[in-house]
């Protein structure tokens, strides 16, 4: 899904991961948009975070990774129904990343 990216010649120390696309009203949305923004939303991070996993654990304690997700996800409105529900998972995952790297 996601080209690995050359990074000997990169001095990489912070991963901000924070995407998004919102899709106001789904009505009026193929459903080829809806999976891209869906997929864009919440599978995006992680090929990034993939990507650069390795080159930020060899730079023990001075690299991070910054995840951002949404206030939506939390404060769900009829508007924005696809865009908070592609949010929400990113929330529990990324606490579990918290432990975990």
């Amino acid at each position: 899904m996601y080209k690995a990216l050359d990074t000997k010649n990169i001095d990489i120390g912070i991963l901000v991961n924070n995407v998004g696309q919102l899709i106001l009203n789904m009505e009026n949305q193929d459903d080829d948009d809806v999976m891209k923004m869906t997929g864009l939303n919440t599978i995006a991070q992680f090929g990034m975070t993939k990507i650069l996993i390795k080159d930020l654990r060899s730079r023990l304690h001075k690299s991070a990774i910054i995840d951002m997700s949404s206030i939506a996800a939390l404060c769900r409105r009829k508007e924005g129904l696809l865009y908070s529900a592609s949010k929400l998972p990113l929330i529990p995952i990324y606490s579990a990343r918290r432990t975990r790297i």
